[in-house]
Formats: structure tokens, sequence, C-alpha cells
């Protein structure tokens, strides 16, 4: 299953992050991101993928909740409502240029 031109960039190891495989550091949060996910009816299978991707791009000109400007970029987290569940989405903006197309950083599960 093919998915659309999106208005958003995934790193394919984000998906690891995203659905509880990372170990270490962000673990904890790996495995909260999954469990949301799964609450709300998303697996790590292709139709999930395309799922999530929706929700990503939906997300992209969702309510901006907070700005963080680094030396790399800015991170806009935006404010998304998914089955009765809050998620901030981040979208990191190489060289701060909010015109180009953003990287999805990570998905905070608001409980």
């Amino acid at each position: 299953m093919k998915s659309a031109k999106r208005d958003f960039i995934i790193e394919p190891n984000k998906y690891d992050y995203f659905f509880g495989r990372v170990t270490g550091e962000g673990a904890i949060r790996s495995k909260q991101i999954q469990r949301v996910l799964s609450e709300i009816g998303i697996e790590d299978t292709p139709e999930g993928r395309l799922k999530l991707e929706d929700i990503f791009e939906g997300g992209v000109n969702a309510l901006e909740v907070k700005r963080i400007r680094n030396l790399y970029g800015v991170t806009i987290s935006r404010s998304v409502q998914v089955g009765g569940k809050k998620l901030l989405i981040g979208y990191f903006y190489e060289g701060g240029v909010l015109t180009s197309t953003p990287k999805v950083t990570t998905i905070i599960p608001k409980e």
C-alpha cells in the first residue's frame, strides 16, 4: 500500500520510535506512544502507518502550542485530537525555514 504525497517528511526509523521498538534513552516514551496509538486503533501495519500519516498530514495545519528554536532549526508542536486522545506532534523545520517541508520528530500523548 503506497502513501500519497505528503506535506511532511518522516524518517523511516521514526516508526521504530512510534511503535515501541526503541531501547535505551527514549524507550519509556516509545512504549507510551505505542500504547496510545494501539488504543486508537493504529498498529504497525501498512494500513496503520497510512492512518498515522493521515494524522500527521492533518496536524501540519493544526493549532500550534509550542515553538522551540535551536541552532539547527525550529520545532513546532501542534495539537490534534484522535479517537478521544490529545496528541502533540512535533514538526521540525530545518534551518528555521518555515516554508520548507517539515520532518515529523515526535508524538507526545497528553493523558
